[in-house]
């Protein structure tokens, strides 16, 4: 079947996966995430010294936890790519990286016509299909994918990779058609993880520092806030040197502080690390790193004007 497409010998021919469904649904789930940790934390802020203030406050920890996370995979299907090129696969999603040689490629075929059985990853929604399973061979499938339907996998003597673009029937037949010209300097074999980026990162030293004094600041706040609450009973939250009775509300509210903190931090942690990925970027990572502490110390000056005002 023809597609009526250029397979110029050198031309690399880019896919992509289907975007549009795990799009709307991981976007859907991260504003619901959003507005459920904003919720938590108003009701927290109106509730008294009950356990309702720490119910209300946990959607908001599981939030800042969550929507991190959650952020990244919309970020890599955004930017996933298979490449087809004459001297092998290269394959992108997220910070995950991975070129096949093509003297390493056994074969490009559907998982439709795949006799074995395909087991799925243990994680996965609309628009991440991510994570490898052991196969009764004991051979690796690596899944980098949208979803489970329609894929194409691409076989290797150590692993096989579960790929979505969106026209399998059109990779399947853009590959054979390139593999048919052969290759004369197969792609060196190259894998990158993110956790390798991580640990790249982290042997920056500035970067270490900065994100080392921001989380211990923001540690440090928590721990005050709670250690100095047990001593005290009613608050002002306005910063004044004469606050009315009637503004006063129970010192467990102070918690919001290192709570609204915590949030700051982590966002300004996974700006910075994706701007970090770029050299020419890393001094906008280092200025948000920067301003996490700066916030860290404008809080621990709000408390202990809090506490000079109480």
């Amino acid at each position: 079947m023809a597609y009526g497409i250029n397979t110029g010998v050198n031309e690399p021919k880019v896919f992509h996966p289907s975007r549009r469904r795990g799009l709307i649904f991981q976007l859907v789930v991260l504003i619901l995430l959003l507005a459920v940790s904003a919720g938590g934390l108003w009701q927290a802020n109106k509730s008294g010294f009950d356990l309702r203030f720490f119910g209300y406050l946990l959607p908001t920890f599981l939030g800042m936890l969550g929507v991190p996370f959650l952020v990244y995979q919309i970020y890599a299907l955004v930017t996933a790519s298979y490449t087809l090129e004459r001297d092998g696969i290269r394959l992108k999603w997220g910070m995950r990286y991975e070129d096949i040689p093509e003297n390493q490629i056994l074969w490009v075929r559907s998982a439709a016509n795949y006799e074995g059985k395909l087991p799925p990853p243990f994680l996965r929604w609309p628009g991440a299909v991510v994570g490898t399973r052991r196969l009764a061979d004991g051979r690796l499938v690596e899944y980098l994918a949208e979803g489970l339907g329609n894929l194409v996998l691409v076989g290797t003597p150590q692993k096989i990779y579960a790929l979505s673009p969106l026209s399998a029937e059109q990779f399947i037949f853009t590959y054979q058609r390139l593999a048919e010209t052969g290759s004369l300097t197969p792609l060196p074999a190259h894998s990158v993880y993110p956790a390798f980026f991580l640990s790249h990162f982290w042997s920056d030293q500035a970067a270490r520092w900065l994100l080392g004094a921001g989380a211990l600041l923001a540690f440090g706040l928590l721990a005050a806030t709670a250690a100095l609450i047990p001593s005290l009973g009613l608050v002002s939250l306005h910063i004044e040197l004469a606050s009315a009775s009637n503004d006063a509300v129970p010192a467990v509210r102070l918690l919001l502080l290192p709570v609204i903190n915590s949030a700051i931090f982590i966002a300004d942690l996974v700006l910075g690390v994706f701007f970090y990925r770029r050299i020419e970027n890393r001094v906008l990572s280092y200025l948000l790193w920067g301003s996490s502490i700066m916030v860290s110390l404008l809080f621990f000056v709000s408390l202990g004007l809090i506490l000079w005002n109480t």
